[in-house]
């Protein structure tokens, strides 16, 4: 797939390797690229190192990715939380993107700005309808005193519990 439009497309000038991003046009088209090819399950994505080709890309693949990993979330991540259960979901940086849109409410511009941290928790408080506050863990001074998250310390990140694939 080509990459979608760049600003220099826009003006009618040679990009080549002069490292230029998607206009909003071009994020539209790659959104568009992506639905095209949403029912196949890609193994791996080859770009260039070009930001144009991995916002296509990326475009590309999150509009898929998004879709199954919040029908995920809500079938089973959900329906465990509301079981009253702690539940940890390790998994790649795109999928933690999604997720962390579908809690946060953030557009699709946020979430492809939104870079995940690798090995660094963040917790999401849960009241049995909705997602209210996240904070990393362990919880600063501000979010430990915070009443709804009832962290006392005592927690440990040891704590073995049943492991489930994501998707």
């Amino acid at each position: 797939m080509r990459p979608g439009e760049s600003m220099w497309n826009d003006l009618k000038l040679f990009t080549g390797d002069v490292d230029i991003p998607l206009t909003e046009k071009g994020v539209m088209e790659a959104l568009a690229g992506g639905k095209a090819v949403s029912e196949v399950d890609f193994d791996i994505i080859f770009t260039r190192r070009l930001v144009r080709s991995k916002q296509t890309a990326l475009n590309a693949m999150t509009q898929d990715t998004y879709r199954r990993t919040t029908v995920f979330f809500e079938q089973t991540i959900e329906a465990r939380l509301k079981e009253g259960k702690n539940v940890l979901v390790v998994a790649h940086g795109n999928v933690l993107r999604c997720i962390n849109t579908y809690l946060s409410g953030l557009s699709v511009d946020e979430m492809l700005a939104l870079q995940v941290a690798t090995a660094l928790p963040y917790a999401y408080a849960y009241n049995g309808h909705c997602f209210a506050q996240h904070c990393l863990l362990p919880p600063t001074h501000s979010d430990i005193h915070h009443s709804s998250w009832g962290w006392d310390g005592t927690a440990s990140a040891s704590k073995k519990g049943d492991l489930d694939s994501l998707i």
